[in-house]
């Protein structure tokens, strides 16, 4: 782990920048070797003999263990993963209850889909923002268009779900299903486990939007990656406008050192040592034998007073 350092001199930044080139800019690997497969596994196997009702519940339920999943990176330390797990669960489930208000409202409940929305996110780029791991912000825009004959819209959120590979879309589609298939009175009973979950998320101030625009691709961190270089090169170096693209990658994917070590440099570039330290020591909890973090760790605690 890294300590508190002084400015880094020319020879740091040199053999850093070398670290990064070959650590950050190598694109082409396979990301997140060692995400948390089961971490990020959503969706539930239909079983014919549940009801709608019991269906959509048992989805919540699976969805709702990312935050005891979050509970548990927060008690190791791991802050950044913590967040990844709440912001899953806060995109997944925003997303459905806004697509239950949806529901509602074109079924005849509330003057205006404000009035049943209340107070609660309303924007699905917002709600998607916590976490574009998810696919499901995606999947519930699709159904909330279908059912406003937004056909050709619709078609298009349900694709975007699918470039996701950690969507199944045969859990996807049931979950559409079982949704369609509801009455007013059980949306609202599932409304009301939506919202309790949806505060007990937000009650904890982990899960924070990413500032990266949404797009079908902001699944990957490889392809946010690849944002951040092409930015780079558009403004000559200047980090400044990359750093969210790199920031966007490490919030989809805590699991890979890559992710770290491009945020660490750009952090070192921007003149914000803490920051560097931050990323640097995060990195090392979750990917401990990662060549370049441990490299960026050496060169910092050789400046240390």
């Amino acid at each position: 782990m890294v300590g508190m350092t002084k400015n880094t001199n020319k020879r740091i930044l040199l053999i850093l920048a070398l670290i990064f080139t070959l650590f950050f800019t190598g694109c082409s690997r396979i990301s997140g070797e060692k995400t948390d497969k089961e971490a990020r596994k959503s969706g539930i196997a239909v079983d014919g003999k549940l009801q709608p009702i019991e269906l959509a519940e048992a989805f919540i339920d699976e969805i709702a263990k990312f935050i005891q999943l979050g509970e548990e990176y927060k008690k190791m330390g791991m802050r950044i993963q913590s967040k990844y797990a709440y912001g899953y669960t806060a995109a997944t489930i925003s997303s459905m209850r806004l697509c239950v208000d949806t529901l509602l409202y074109i079924s005849g409940e509330g003057a205006t889909l404000d009035e049943v929305i209340g107070s609660r996110l309303d924007d699905w780029d917002e709600i998607a923002a916590y976490n574009y791991a998810s696919p499901y912000p995606w999947v519930f825009e699709g159904l909330s268009l279908h059912a406003q004959d937004k056909l050709e819209e619709a078609k298009k959120c349900y694709q975007n779900a699918a470039l996701n590979p950690e969507y199944d879309i045969e859990s996807g589609d049931d979950i559409v299903y079982v949704l369609a298939s509801l009455n007013t009175e059980e949306l609202d009973q599932l409304k009301l486990k939506l919202i309790d979950l949806e505060d007990k998320i937000f009650e904890t101030g982990i899960a924070e939007p990413s500032s990266c625009p949404r797009d079908e691709y902001c699944f990957s961190d490889i392809y946010l990656t690849a944002l951040g270089q092409e930015k780079l090169k558009e403004s000559g170096g200047d980090f400044s406008s990359a750093v969210v693209y790199f920031e966007a990658a490490l919030e989809v994917n805590p699991f890979n050192g890559d992710n770290f070590v491009s945020c660490a440099y750009a952090a070192l570039q921007a003149g914000d040592m803490d920051k560097t330290i931050y990323y640097v020591n995060e990195g090392l909890w979750a990917d401990p034998e990662h060549e370049g973090l441990n490299l960026m760790a050496d060169l910092l605690n050789e400046r240390r007073p």
